[in-house]
């Protein structure tokens, strides 16, 4: 098979696989913290398992070769994952999922301040952009007995924290950065447990909850993270907006639950900024000369 077919064929898996998420999420009668405590785990289980079979090294010694930029990303990314659940909880999933989508933007521009990379014009432009269409979006749920308000802000923090953990993934090449997500769902399982008053789940509850933790959530990950070994990330992130699309469609088809005009007139320009971005970008790296770099187990692309 060639890389490319494996690259496209890792993108769409994880892509599809994730997308049942939001869902789940809503058709499950649980609350936030205990959802979040299951969740921490089946990742923390999942990954686990992974990485065991990927490498003679042991568990242990992967997580202690983290270091301090590896326990912060770990940190970023459960950070990312209670606020994915809390902005589902109070915001409609076509609001959660556009919002978040612009994380590969605020990455770019996150890059730029932390590893003090240049930016090319048409990512300041697609910045710009992002921010107007979010604005959109987030306007249709300002005021009213039914504003979605605080929802929408948790979606937008919760697509910060995520740009910033990958950012601090591409500040160390050199880390096996996998193991992180480990130590990111023990995390996010030990604060929910602390957090939550009762971990039970209703019977009805709980085959979608193993479905969740133990196959959508690890199984997509591991997809998604695998991806960019073969195919540039900005294919990766173009197939990714097909989420953005299906999800709600779903869940529309499953619970009734209807997109707003603003929310779709956002959305809308949201998607083609950042189909049109990535394209540019595909189009930008395909003019230079690559070179392979290691990073951990995995393999990208960059250019100079």
């Amino acid at each position: 098979m060639l890389p490319t077919t494996r690259g496209l064929i890792l993108a769409f898996a994880g892509v599809l696989i994730i997308t049942p998420d939001t869902l789940l999420v809503r058709l499950m009668q649980i609350d936030t913290w205990p959802l979040l405590f299951y969740r921490g785990l089946g990742m923390a289980a999942g990954v686990g398992v992974y990485t065991l079979l990927r490498g003679r090294k042991s568990l242990g010694k992967r997580l202690r070769a983290l270091g301090l930029i590896g326990i912060a990303t770990a940190v970023c990314f459960s950070t990312a994952n209670m606020l994915f659940v809390n902005a589902v909880m109070r915001t409609s999933v076509a609001n959660t999922l556009a919002i978040i989508s612009t994380a590969p933007i605020w990455g770019a521009l996150l890059s730029a301040v932390v590893l003090r990379e240049r930016l090319p014009l048409r990512t300041w432009l697609a910045v710009v952009l992002a921010a107007l269409c979010v604005v959109v979006i987030v306007s249709g749920d300002l005021g009213g007995a039914g504003s979605h308000l605080t929802g929408d802000i948790v979606a937008l923090t919760q697509s910060v924290f995520m740009s910033l953990g990958f950012v601090l993934i591409r500040s160390r090449p050199d880390v096996e950065m996998v193991p992180c997500m480990v130590l990111s769902g023990c995390i996010t399982a030990t604060v929910s447990f602390f957090s939550a008053g009762s971990l039970a789940v209703m019977p009805q509850d709980v085959g979608l909850l193993l479905v969740l933790c133990l196959v959508v959530l690890p199984c997509s990950f591991l997809c998604l993270l695998n991806a960019p070994r073969y195919i540039p990330a900005p294919e990766v992130n173009m197939i990714l907006l097909l989420e953005m699309i299906l999800a709600p469609i779903l869940v529309w088809a499953a619970v009734g639950e209807t997109v707003s005009r603003t929310t779709l007139a956002g959305g809308v320009g949201l998607f083609a900024v950042l189909l049109i971005h990535s394209l540019l970008a595909m189009h930008a790296n395909g003019k230079k000369r690559g070179h392979a770099v290691r990073v951990g187990e995995a393999s990208v692309t960059t250019t100079e």
